[in-house]
């Protein structure tokens, strides 16, 4: 069974085996959402937040799996 998470939390830094998962900038994203909420108009309709993939043994995958595909 393979499992992938979208959030890099304190939890997922400790699980065993190390899961694979999305990590999201929080403090962009609550940076974000409180310009919003104290009345700053958005630059777009959309805005893209950068992640990045972390890849654990959660997936059945490894590190060199990943950088070859």
């Amino acid at each position: 069974m393979a499992i992938f998470g979208f959030d890099d939390s304190p939890l997922a830094q400790i699980a065993y085996p190390p899961l694979s998962l999305v990590a999201q900038p929080q403090s962009e994203i609550v940076r974000l959402c409180s310009d919003f909420l104290f009345g700053a108009q958005p630059e777009s309709t959309v805005t893209h937040i950068p992640a990045s993939l972390k890849i654990g043994a959660s997936c059945g995958c490894t590190v060199a799996d990943a950088s070859s595909g």
